[in-house]
């Protein structure tokens, strides 16, 4: 199965009940070499699926993050470097493209802008459910819960999944 979709079941495994995840299992199983295109069509019906069964899609979808190791461990090297001073750690974030390239302090919260979608599975989809979007919420979420030693809380404001312009995230620390 490919790497969204491989990532997706074994969130709903983790989440939800055993019949969900054997559904989820049955609509995904054809996606071991599926193009990006295809594994969206199967991953929009499989979040259909959840939704139906009024599953929490954001618990679900915020484990469903691309975050790396590496890039978590440039972000605490960044914040130690910029000693506490958050406009200077975004700085060194947003000039080395992690987050988007876009983020900004307002008040105590970080405003995290993407100009275009980075996802393929969505933009390959058409009428993907924004909910898919909660991905890029829990990157948010880990990155900074981890920099910062502390759960912060993200919220997705618009995407462009949703047909706005850009997306925008909130993370309130």
């Amino acid at each position: 199965m490919g790497n969204k979709a491989t990532n997706l079941l074994g969130n709903i495994k983790e989440t939800c009940s055993p019949d969900i995840f054997e559904k989820a299992e049955n609509i995904l199983c054809n996606c071991d070499k599926a193009t990006p295109a295809k594994q969206g069509k199967y991953i929009k019906s499989c979040m259909e699926m959840l939704i139906q069964e009024n599953q929490n899609i954001a618990s679900i979808m915020r484990k469903c993050n691309c975050l790396s190791e590496s890039t978590i461990k440039k972000a605490k090297l960044f914040y130690a470097q910029s000693s506490g001073n958050l406009d200077l750690f975004l700085s060194h974030l947003n000039q080395n493209h992690i987050g988007g390239g876009k983020l900004r302090y307002e008040g105590n919260v970080i405003i995290g802008t993407y100009d275009t979608c980075y996802c393929g599975v969505p933009k390959a989809t058409k009428g993907m459910p924004s909910s898919y979007c909660e991905c890029s919420a829990g990157w948010f979420e880990r990155l900074f819960s981890e920099v910062f030693e502390k759960k912060v809380t993200v919220a997705r404001v618009q995407t462009i999944v949703e047909g706005f312009d850009r997306c925008v995230f909130e993370i309130q620390l």
